[in-house]
């Protein structure tokens, strides 16, 4: 059953890997269905190349298996806290991309130096301070700093983005990775400068604007 979500996980987990937010077996991918409810998680220690939709988990919002063969991501605490608590959220992705992680193990945010960064994330990318992948620590510390943005920094570890859809939360991870490079580049021959509060306040008429047409 559910042919048509699974193939949606499998698609966009694998896009990522293509586009190298994550390797293999790493990372994870999972999308909300808005009829059932049911969660749809990439399984633990699988190649993406060979995923196939009975691979893919399917979990009640309580975390109960309703389908799969696999054992469900170990992150997958994360996923379910962040459904629970966002009625908003369809899709989730947490990535391990080279640029974003190397300021998520300097424990260093990505401040908003680009106005793409505030189109797809709402600000700054802040960190999650360490906790154990998998912990209930890590999914209230995450929740937290998600609550006005759709991106963050996992300390030592990597990317987490939420969205609309699992595509958008996957374009969002692509972007925090340009951002990432973008900001470590320009660290290379300067000091980047913050958009300033009237820049920022000019930003939001505009997605207020294009959000209400």
């Amino acid at each position: 059953m559910y042919e048509d979500l699974k193939n949606e996980v499998i698609f966009w987990a694998q896009k990522s890997e293509k586009l190298g937010l994550v390797v293999p077996t790493t990372g994870n991918f999972s999308l909300r269905d808005k009829e059932t409810g049911y969660i749809f998680v990439t399984p633990h220690g699988v190649f993406r190349e060979f995923l196939n939709p009975d691979d893919i988990v399917v979990l009640d919002i309580n975390g109960n298996k309703v389908e799969g063969k696999n054992k469900p991501s170990y992150e997958t605490p994360i996923h379910l806290k962040i459904y629970k608590n966002r009625e908003d959220i369809f899709g989730i992705a947490h990535t391990h991309s080279p640029y974003a992680a190397c300021f998520a193990v300097l424990k260093k945010g990505i401040p908003l130096i680009h106005i793409e960064t505030f189109f797809s994330v709402g600000g700054d990318i802040p960190v999650v301070d360490f906790a154990l992948p998998g912990s209930e620590e890590l999914a209230k510390k995450s929740l937290k700093k998600l609550s006005n943005r759709s991106a963050v920094l996992l300390e030592s570890h990597g990317v987490l983005t939420i969205g609309s859809s699992l595509s958008n939360a996957v374009l969002i991870a692509i972007l925090v990775e340009e951002s990432a490079k973008i900001y470590h580049k320009a660290l290379q021959v300067g000091e980047p400068k913050n958009l300033s509060e009237e820049q920022v306040r000019a930003l939001e008429k505009i997605l207020k604007k294009s959000s209400s047409e």
